[in-house]
């Protein structure tokens, strides 16, 4: 967060890893705040970003000094997109499909980024996809019923505790595997 005290970093930052990847294929992208401890930079930051050689922007709209608290002020996703060229990914208290949708209906932006929301709801990427594929639910349509989802009660507990399952074993299972192999090579140097 500290590059957003100065927009020249931003930028320098953003072309560096540009030259970085150069020929690669690889896209830069920057993810970035509305600002560090206010939003006064804004415009020069995502300007920054996209003359560095961004080809999206994603935007927390938030400050660092807010960190996660308050709601996320939507409107600086819309300020970026009419701003910039690049498309803007927006991000910031989507915890459902309905707050996606209405993220993406009222900003514009091009895509949704979906960060804490998938804590709370392991599934929500899911239930966007299938809420979005919706015409009428995307559109806000006060008469759409909702969107077709698939799973009962049952089936969804089950695929949470499959993904805590799997992702406990990534990362607890990861460690220990490491842990015993440490052991295996403390007790090979001993004989």
């Amino acid at each position: 967060s500290s590059l957003l005290r100065d927009p020249r970093d931003v930028e320098a930052m953003t072309r560096a890893v540009a030259l970085g990847v150069a020929g690669t294929g690889c896209a830069v992208t920057v993810k970035l705040r509305s600002g560090f401890d206010d939003r006064g930079l804004l415009r020069e930051n995502l300007l920054a970003a996209q003359a560095g050689g961004a080809s999206f922007v994603t935007l927390h709209p938030r400050t660092r000094a807010q960190g996660y608290s308050g709601h996320a002020a939507w409107e600086d996703i819309g300020f970026a997109v009419d701003l910039l060229s690049v498309p803007v990914v927006g991000n910031g208290d989507v915890t459902s499909a309905a707050l996606a949708a209405r993220m993406l209906r009222e900003t514009g932006c091009a895509g949704v980024m979906i960060g804490r929301g998938a804590v709370q709801d392991p599934l929500v990427f899911r239930r966007c996809r299938a809420a979005l594929a919706d015409e009428n639910f995307r559109r806000g349509d006060p008469d759409a019923s909702g969107y077709a989802w698939e799973m009962t009660a049952e089936e969804e507990a089950t695929e949470v505790r499959d993904f805590l399952r799997r992702f406990a074993d990534e990362v607890f299972g990861e460690a220990e595997r490491r842990d015993a192999e440490g052991k295996r090579r403390r007790r090979r140097g001993r004989s």
